[in-house]
């Protein structure tokens, strides 16, 4: 059984004007160190649609890179490790309806969804892992990991 982790997150305004980055932490409640990967790819990002349901987004400008020795953190127990994924929010589309905007958050594409919005994230590993370091076979989180939700206001 994977060690417990819990996912944090908090969206800060960039200094450009009307540009958002999202900023998941990641906090280990657990009694053993945590180890995991620390690739955009491998967290999934969800926005609540008008309907209500989280949906996923479609890939956008997608980056395939395989994780490297260096890319697999471990957190000691009780610690939190900050800003783990930095991912930019962009809007696409130039609709003045509020209801129905396109967005990009990360390697996320976002069509027709509403300004004002849930966020959530998780952590989700593959089965096999490549280059994982053996020292951190015992401790990786090898299971998905659904994060807490984040109400924003996108642009």
């Amino acid at each position: 059984m994977p060690p417990k982790i819990d996912l944090a997150f908090t969206a800060t305004l960039c200094e450009k004007e009307g540009q958002l980055e999202l900023s998941v932490s990641c906090e280990n409640r657990g009694n053993q160190e945590v180890s995991i990967v620390s690739l955009d790819r491998y967290l999934g990002v969800e926005l609540l649609n008008k309907h209500g349901k989280f949906m996923s987004g479609t890939p956008h400008n997608p980056q395939i890179q395989m994780p490297s020795k260096k890319d697999y953190l471990s957190i000691k127990p009780k610690q939190t490790e900050s800003s783990i994924y930095v991912l930019q929010i962009d809007r696409l589309d130039e609709r003045d309806n509020p209801q129905e905007r396109d967005y990009a958050i990360g390697q996320h594409r976002f069509d027709k969804f509403p300004s004002k919005t849930e966020i959530r994230v998780s952590y989700r590993p593959e089965r096999m892992m490549p280059n994982l370091p053996s020292s951190k076979r015992n401790s990786f989180a090898a299971e998905t990991i659904v994060g807490s939700r984040l109400v924003v206001s996108l642009p």
